[in-house]
């Protein structure tokens, strides 16, 4: 499953779209709502993921997040925003909400992923690595970069 973070708001509209019509045509890519279909032709399912207006949102950053929310007031024909209850942030946490609801919402997936609007997925290069990437026993893996926690908030456990 790879979150794609966005913000709710209409000007990041026309980069979903380019999101849409490029990288997520390859094959091999699905909505998330195809997640559990036990479709074949799909082994990378895709998300926008979106915080909630500040004043929406809870103050502690993980309280309940909805999955699949299409009732995004200024987007409301965009069926594959994911909404958490965390305010619309950079730094704030709401990377960490993003890794704990998927990890809790979507067990049937193997990996758990984030990426921001500006990257471009070269889809057999990922799942070349995917699929190549040796059994370590450990279930849970973090790849990336390692990121400081100054505000125990939204630090993980």
């Amino acid at each position: 499953v790879v979150g794609i973070f966005s913000r709710r708001d209409e000007k990041d509209r026309p980069y979903r779209d380019v999101v849409r019509s490029t990288w997520m045509q390859q094959p091999m890519v699905c909505p998330l709502q195809m997640l559990g279909d036990n479709r074949s032709d799909c082994k990378i399912f895709v998300t926008f993921v979106v915080g909630r207006p500040s004043s929406a949102a809870s103050s502690k950053g993980t309280a309940t997040m909805r999955r699949h929310d299409a009732g995004v007031e200024e987007s409301n024909d965009e069926t594959d925003l994911t909404a958490l209850d965390v305010s619309e942030n950079m730094n704030c946490g709401k990377t960490r909400a993003w890794f704990d609801y998927g990890a809790r919402n979507y067990r049937e997936a193997t990996h758990i992923a984030k990426m921001d609007m500006d990257a471009f997925v070269q889809v057999p290069n990922l799942l070349n690595i995917m699929e190549r990437f040796p059994d370590t026993g450990c279930p849970h893996i973090f790849g990336g970069r390692s990121w400081n926690c100054p505000d125990t908030r939204f630090c993980p456990p």
